[in-house]
């Protein structure tokens, strides 16, 4: 009996014992080992985008590399073609002078923007001026006269009187009203009118002034227009263009370019090269 009891109690503190049920595991992935595995994942992406890109620019470049290879091969038979074929390919360089430019003139071989005939004289563009060539009776000299207007654009330009008596003096006075309008005009057209003057025809210029009006004038001599004894061209502002030569005197007329143009006509006219 006592031995049963015992072993009732040994049941009984079995059962008050505390039952511990097996624990499920969890499996899991730590974060670290996460990164780790998507970084591998995109370095393998990205590799194979290099490899990719690798072949491709290999293959670019083998088919430009056959490319330059025809046609230097193209070039080379070129070469041999016209070595011993005896063809020969003049290349004509652009003329560098202004002779060179008068010689295609002549020939015909310039466009008419670029140059043309006139009376037997060449007149061609060059940087951004009209050049022709003049000789001189007297020495025989020839020379380069720079123009801004040529004979077929100012034939319109009126014309009187008889200037053959004007080339004969070796000096003249170039003289203007000094309260005139538009004197930048005035200076301009004395200006191209004197270097031709002095450069081409050997006539010296002396500035004067019509009127004794403004300081720059009192020390210049007054030559009122044409109304002198002394050989003398009056550059005169006018709404009319035109050019009047009487004994020792040219009146030129014009105004803004106008008085420029009608300058070139009268160089024209003491060249001969325009009547």
């Amino acid at each position: 009996m006592e031995k049963a009891d015992n072993r009732q109690e040994e049941t009984d503190a079995a059962s008050a014992r505390p039952k511990h049920k097996p624990e499920k595991k969890i499996s899991f992935v730590s974060e670290s080992v996460y990164e780790a595995e998507m970084a591998k994942h995109e370095k393998a992406a990205i590799q194979k985008e290099d490899d990719e890109f690798r072949k491709k620019n290999e293959k670019e470049a083998s088919i430009k590399e056959d490319k330059n290879m025809f046609i230097l091969i193209a070039l080379i038979i070129l070469a041999f073609i016209l070595i011993f074929g005896g063809i020969a390919y003049k290349i004509k360089a652009p003329p560098k002078t202004i002779d060179d430019l008068h010689d295609l003139n002549i020939n015909g071989k310039l466009s008419s923007g670029q140059g043309y005939m006139y009376n037997g004289y060449s007149f061609v563009r060059f940087s951004d001026t009209l050049m022709t060539r003049f000789m001189r009776q007297e020495t025989g000299q020839q020379y380069n006269v720079q123009l801004r207007y040529g004979p077929k654009e100012i034939e319109d330009i009126q014309f009187e009187g008889n200037y053959s008596g004007f080339l004969g003096f070796n000096s003249t006075y170039i003289t203007f009203d000094p309260k005139a309008e538009n004197l930048s005009y005035v200076a301009l057209a004395a200006s191209d009118l004197s270097q031709n003057l002095m450069g081409v025809l050997n006539i010296a210029p002396y500035a004067a002034c019509s009127k004794n009006e403004t300081g720059a004038c009192k020390s210049r001599p007054i030559v009122d227009g044409c109304k002198t004894n002394f050989p003398a061209i009056y550059i005169k502002i006018s709404n009319t263009t035109k050019i009047t030569a009487k004994g020792s005197c040219v009146l030129i007329e014009g105004n803004g370019f106008g008085l420029i143009r009608a300058v070139d006509r009268l160089l024209l006219a003491f060249f001969g090269i325009m009547p």
